[in-house]
């Protein structure tokens, strides 16, 4: 690791000749820290499983890891899993019907590695799979269609290579694929519309800002327009069919807290804003619509973890206010026009970070059930449509507490129909309805009847939301 440092900071810059579109400045979308793993660690691999963030390997320059921490965003906390049976940094990970494979990367014991081991997060269990045919360190991995690609790297002789292999992970087997036209190490791999993006990284001369793209169906490659950044040690992110080159270094300007992102579509590159720390040899992973950049080293190595929220045409919801019940929060906005619907995040920290409560509310209204009373819950509320999802509205909290009201109510409920329905009830109930009329979290509300069951074993009422025009509610002490 350190004669490949060394190397880097040495190399001169060599010029190339590639398409370059033109480069447009815009500070959009913010950073924000997250919740630090439980180690630091550089050169490690990622991946997201059913909501969850795995980061697996990786080295903190004085020993290489097989340790796996999980990150649950409903916890807001890093847990360890069953570590790697091999130690080993610089790999790569893939994704592939829920499963986790940890390829390749390097080691004291072996140097460059060709092994491949498959982690089961339903299990929390690894197994052993076909070796790679190309012992290899510091290349891109990516997954088209069920199949793992590995690119690029550095191979046991120290050499930058553009070796291309797919596994096919159905017969566990392994097949060279047409070459990358550039030699190059410590780059990374994206993929949009199943075509696989090779981004950055550094060969025998310069470090590169070179992007060349692969199509797994034709097996040819094709240059795309570069980065404006030269950048070797770097990771992408995939966001709304858009790449995001994140972080790494140059012989320049040193460790990177550069963000650029690339449309495929225009074949353009755009900057966007910088992460608040300079970040060589870390990994990126999506969760919930947001870039979680994690890890790697700057001077020392790094355990922090930091956000990217995207910037948005879609107006912000305003005037968010939280009214707390009974093991409930009440939560309403202001419309936004052109909203088609809301999602609802909540922490239990003030400013976040925020875990997604509800996807696709469409009033301007909801109510988060059931709650512990006592503790205090923070919410803001993203409007969302087919331009994307807005920024965060305002914050706002409230705690719940019991109800100790033990009176009842007569509800009455009138149909738009005209039809009449009465309901001898405790408040408690009349509090659970109104918070299911508030939230229209279903199409019926059920009062269960028990008086003049006859012969029945039960009856229940079924009010449909829709049709009711209004109702009443009368409180009455009970006689003790």
């Amino acid at each position: 690791m350190k004669k490949l440092f060394s190397l880097l900071l040495m190399m001169t810059m060599v010029f190339t000749i590639v398409p370059v579109a033109a480069f447009s400045a815009d500070s959009g979308g913010t950073w924000e820290m997250g919740t630090p793993m439980l180690e630091g660690k550089k050169g490690h691999g990622v991946a997201e499983v059913d909501g969850k963030i795995y980061v697996i390997g990786g080295d903190d320059v004085r020993s290489f890891l097989s340790t796996v921490e999980m990150y649950d965003p409903n916890t807001n906390a890093w847990t360890t899993k069953m570590s790697m049976p091999t130690e080993r940094s610089d790999l790569g990970i893939a994704v592939v019907d829920e499963k986790i494979y940890a390829i390749g990367g390097n080691n004291f014991d072996n140097y460059r590695l060709s092994t491949v081991e498959m982690y089961d997060p339903a299990t929390n269990s690894w197994l052993t799979k076909a070796s790679m045919p190309t012992e290899r360190t510091q290349f891109g991995t990516a997954v088209v269609d069920g199949k793992i690609y590995v690119v690029g790297g550095f191979d046991s002789d120290n050499d930058r290579i553009s070796t291309v292999e797919m596994y096919d992970p159905t017969t566990d087997s392994w097949l060279t694929k047409a070459n990358m036209p550039t030699t190059r190490g410590q780059l990374d791999l994206a993929v949009v519309d199943q075509k696989i993006y090779a981004i950055g990284g550094a060969n025998d001369n310069s470090v590169l800002s070179t992007v060349e793209m692969y199509n797994p169906i034709t097996d040819t490659w094709e240059t795309k327009s570069s980065m404006s950044t030269i950048r070797a040690g770097l990771s992408t992110a995939v966001l709304n069919e858009k790449i995001y080159a994140i972080g790494g270094i140059n012989d320049v300007n040193g460790v990177l807290s550069t963000v650029e992102m690339y449309d495929p579509i225009t074949n353009t590159w755009q900057a966007k804003a910088d992460m608040l720390t300079k970040r060589k040899f870390l990994a990126s992973i999506i969760l919930n619509g947001k870039i979680y950049a994690i890890g790697g080293a700057t001077e020392n190595i790094l355990s922090t973890v930091e956000i990217y929220t995207p910037e948005s045409n879609v107006a912000t919801p305003l005037n968010l206010t939280a009214t707390a019940g009974d093991a409930k929060v009440t939560l309403n906005w202001n419309e936004v026009t052109d909203a088609d619907t809301y999602n609802v995040y909540r922490s239990l920290t003030s400013g976040g970070s925020y875990t997604s409560v509800a996807t696709n509310v469409y009033g301007t209204s909801y109510v988060d059930s059931p709650l512990t009373n006592g503790t205090t819950y923070y919410y803001v509320v993203t409007a969302v449509n087919e331009d994307g999802e807005s920024a965060y509205s305002n914050e706002a909290s409230a705690t719940p507490q019991a109800n100790d009201n033990s009176n009842r109510a007569i509800l009455t409920i009138i149909l738009n129909s005209g039809l009449l329905k009465e309901y001898d009830v405790s408040m408690n109930e009349v509090n659970t309805f109104m918070a299911w009329y508030e939230s229209k979290s279903s199409l019926f509300y059920k009062f269960e009847k028990d008086y003049n069951l006859g012969s029945d074993v039960s009856r229940t009422d079924y009010v449909v939301h829709d049709m009711i025009e209004l109702f009443e509610v009368r409180e009455y002490k009970v006689s003790e």
